[in-house]
């Protein structure tokens, strides 16, 4: 499910279509030293036949957009003279760790989260400043911070460009009219009130979950959805894993971690909540009158599915509920996170080839050309025309954070386990999985198998 999100995600961040242009390039002179931009669909200011010879090894694994990235590879190669090598590697850890020990590995490398941490303290993953200058306009413009400081370790970023990344978050849609038939006050005018929180919120749910025809059984529920690991957000910190005096620790046992999942808690032992085979249905037949949303992705399948306007114009839309804790009444909105590193087997001869390819790339994936047309097309087909409905998703983006569990092993499988499983106490089911998963957090961070080179 996580990687189909992520797949959908990353179509996301397109906003210009590559359009080859069939004119030969030709060749620069040294009169002419930058190339004419009319000469290359993206204007990029190559200096032509610089890199003649050389090679760039880039491993990333296959994706949907591969037709996209080969058209980029044309124009790049043709323009510099340089060989652009994409295998589309499957990502594989092992596969990575053993060619780059090896020195045979890639240039360039979007490798797996689970080996960030392990890779970085053993030397394996190069930081960004032995390639590139953050401080330079470029990367001012087109990085956003916090993804560059998700991928940094001791203030040291090991990141240079956001993978899987788009402007989606998550929170929860709801059903306008089900809150006023249930004599309700808007939840989003609750939020602006600053009283949007998990009181409101129950109180919603109880109102929200009933039996509709009198037939002693419960057909309207409360809310729906993908939800396990979005609560975080709801903290004043968020994030199940942290940091203490350089080493990360397991803070699921922290006080505003367990009200945060006492109340998921709460809401499944009420029956205010159900996943369903597919939670967007739900919503769509009225069975739930809030669906928990990522956005960009049920966005638009919701307005392909719901059954005319009057529906997609009845949709409201809030972020998470506030936790007692949370007193800055910031809701963080849970983020995909992935990006390219540069491993150390980077050669030094390449560190000039690879910079100019990372600046291309930035430049012509993020390219301004036609924005506003771009703009409303993703407001036309993902938002059903909805302009405001579009806007709060970009500023929750603002507040967006990454969830660090997949770094740490098995992490995530104790997690799920842990949310989706027993009838006892949150605080009690925490206690005894909290030992086992600080153990696998240790054995991330204290990992021996990747060898230093």
């Amino acid at each position: 499910m996580k990687k189909i999100i992520v797949a959908f995600l990353a179509l996301l961040m397109i906003v210009s279509v590559f359009a080859g242009c069939g004119k030969d390039p030709g060749t620069s002179s040294e009169e002419q030293g930058v190339v004419d931009l009319e000469k290359y669909p993206s204007g990029y200011p190559f200096v032509e036949g610089k890199y003649t010879g050389k090679t760039l090894t880039i491993w990333v694994s296959a994706r949907p957009e591969k037709g996209r990235e080969n058209d980029i590879y044309a124009e790049f190669e043709r323009a510099t003279g340089a060989t652009v090598n994409d295998p589309g590697q499957s990502g594989s850890n092992a596969k990575f760790v053993s060619a780059v020990t090896a020195g045979t590995g890639p240039d360039i490398s979007a490798c797996d989260q689970n080996l960030f941490i392990s890779g970085v303290l053993k030397g394996i993953i190069l930081p960004v400043s032995d390639v590139l200058d953050l401080s330079e306009e470029i990367y001012q413009k087109k990085l956003d911070r916090s993804k560059v400081d998700f991928f940094s370790l001791n203030g040291v970023p090991y990141l240079f460009n956001a993978l899987g990344i788009g402007n989606s978050c998550f929170y929860i849609v709801y059903n306008k009219s089900a809150f006023e038939a249930a004599g309700l006050e808007d939840p989003y005018e609750l939020y602006l009130k600053g009283e949007w929180d998990f009181d409101a919120f129950n109180e919603a749910c109880a109102a929200l979950t009933y039996d509709s025809d009198d037939d002693g059984i419960i057909d309207k529920v409360a809310f729906t959805g993908y939800v396990d690991g979005q609560w975080p957000g709801c903290a004043e910190n968020g994030n199940t894993v942290r940091w203490k005096d350089g080493r990360p620790y397991f803070a699921m046992t922290d006080s505003d971690m367990l009200e945060v999942y006492e109340e998921y808690s709460y809401i499944k032992k009420m029956g205010y909540f159900t996943l369903g085979d597919l939670p967007g249905t739900d919503y769509v037949l009225g069975k739930s009158a809030m669906l928990g949303c990522i956005g960009g992705w049920y966005s638009e399948w919701l307005c392909d599915n719901l059954d005319d306007e009057a529906a997609i114009q009845n949709i409201g839309y809030v972020p998470m509920p506030y936790a007692p804790s949370n007193t800055s009444k910031v809701v963080k909105s849970m983020g995909y996170a992935s990006g390219y590193f540069f491993p150390s087997s980077l050669r030094d001869e390449n560190k000039e080839l690879a910079e100019e390819w990372i600046k291309y790339k930035m430049f012509w994936e993020r390219a301004d050309e036609d924005y506003e047309a771009q703009r409303q097309k993703i407001i036309n087909n993902n938002y059903g025309g909805r302009e405001d409905w579009y806007n709060f998703e970009q500023e929750l983006c603002k507040n967006m954070f990454f969830n660090n569990t997949e770094m740490f092993g098995n992490l995530s499988n104790i997690l799920s386990e842990l949310i989706y499983g027993g009838e006892d106490s949150w605080s009690n089911m925490v206690q005894s999985v909290a030992p086992a998963a600080q153990a696998e957090i240790d054995a991330v961070f204290d990992d021996t198998s990747v060898t230093e080179r």
